[in-house]
């Protein structure tokens, strides 16, 4: 059963997803979805996921934006899963945080790279 690689799934968006995705009977020819996340902490609720479904979510925790953590991930993925199937990027940047009205969107980063890194790395895997 191929995994849906899952960024920025420890709050917000991510975790909502994430837990569709889990409590989803089934999204792929009647199989539940495994995944794999990447997210910058692991907070209580991504922690009692893992705990609630050992067999079909692999937490990693890192910077998207590290090669390393991507590589792992995508590892992760091959190893319990068999390989990827699709690829939800949901990772932001916490910088610039602020009002609209304040923030110097010239020197923001963009989130582009940040979205692309995952991909690319399990690219080049």
């Amino acid at each position: 059963m191929p995994a849906i690689l899952l960024t920025g799934a420890s709050r917000g968006l991510g975790l909502s997803v994430l837990t569709l995705l889990l409590r989803s009977p089934s999204l792929n020819a009647g199989r539940p979805p495994a995944v794999v996340t990447i997210s910058r902490s692991l907070p209580a609720e991504l922690e009692a996921l893992a705990k609630e479904f050992p067999d079909r979510l692999v937490c990693v925790q890192g910077d998207v934006a590290d090669k390393a953590v991507s590589v792992e991930a995508v590892g992760k993925a091959a190893e319990r899963f068999g390989g990827l199937e699709a690829v939800i990027l949901n990772a932001g940047v916490l910088d610039p945080l602020g009002k609209l009205a304040d923030v110097d969107i010239v020197r923001s980063p963009s989130p582009l790279p940040l979205l692309a890194f995952p991909l690319q790395h399990s690219h080049k895997r």
